[in-house]
């Protein structure tokens, strides 16, 4: 059966990417505004970090012709941890360790440079090219059965960790107490991917995602079913970043382990 596919006028595209960059902005003020006044709680550690991956990258990725939207994606995550990264590396070096006002000024600052450039006119053609087209008298296509396996697989991943018990370990440790519909939320996961492999075209966002569950549910499980870090080098982060709480940064040339010539403040 033969779909028919309508063109998305690049207006109504460039106002509906315009009202998701708003709302991420938005977002952004309001995480600096929970971190300036000290709010805590899992819903300030949520949305710190889903808006911390996003906004400072794509206030720097948006002004770029960039035509696949899980390419944008990928570059923005990586654009916000090397701005991260780099302005953390700057306080270390200068001994101005002020992380709350930094971070506030990184996220306000993102915010506003969204807010006050609008994208331009060869940008919202992109998105509109980008965008997809509705169809009418939808059908079940091998797409749709791989994105549906793909949920079930999340749903039974999420039910696993609801039936792990940590505290209840045996010799062997948490391996054999994990519960069957793990094993076959990882085979359901296994089973898109080769799908998506054998399929033509690739479809890049649904191989994307099945690549990303996949990596989580192998190495995020037992992270996210722990009470405590259970990585070595988790403790080692943990006490650099108290070292430079305590005496205010380090020495980047200095191997000794009370930070060289950092500062007593």
């Amino acid at each position: 059966m033969v779909t028919t596919a309508f063109r998305v006028p690049a207006g109504k595209v460039g106002r509906r990417n315009r009202q998701a960059e708003l709302w991420l902005a938005g977002a952004g003020l309001l995480v600096g505004l929970l971190v300036a006044f000290d709010v805590v709680g899992p819903f300030r550690a949520v949305l710190a970090l889903a808006v911390w991956l996003v906004l400072p990258g794509w206030a720097v990725i948006r002004r770029f012709p960039i035509d696949d939207a899980v390419t944008r994606l990928a570059l923005t995550v990586a654009a916000s941890a090397v701005v991260s990264t780099g302005l953390s590396l700057l306080m270390v070096w200068t001994d101005w360790w002020i992380p709350t006002a930094a971070g506030c000024l990184l996220l306000f600052g993102s915010s506003a440079a969204i807010v006050l450039s609008s994208p331009n006119r060869a940008l919202v053609e992109q998105w509109a090219a980008a965008a997809p087209r509705p169809r009418r008298r939808p059908r079940l296509t091998p797409r749709v059965v791989r994105a549906a396996l793909l949920a079930v697989a999340v749903a039974l991943w999420a039910v696993a960790l609801a039936l792990i018990d940590p505290t209840d370990l045996g010799d062997w440790g948490l391996l054999p107490r994990l519960p069957i519909v793990l094993f076959l939320a990882l085979a359901l996961v296994l089973l898109v991917i080769i799908w998506e492999l054998a399929a033509r075209p690739i479809d890049s966002r649904l191989m994307a995602a099945s690549t990303a569950i996949l990596v989580l549910i192998l190495n995020g499980t037992a992270n996210i079913v722990e009470t405590t870090p259970r990585l070595p080098w988790s403790y080692k982060h943990i006490a650099v970043t108290r070292l430079i709480d305590v005496i205010g940064g380090v020495d980047p040339m200095s191997t000794s382990t009370t930070g060289g010539r950092a500062s007593s403040r």
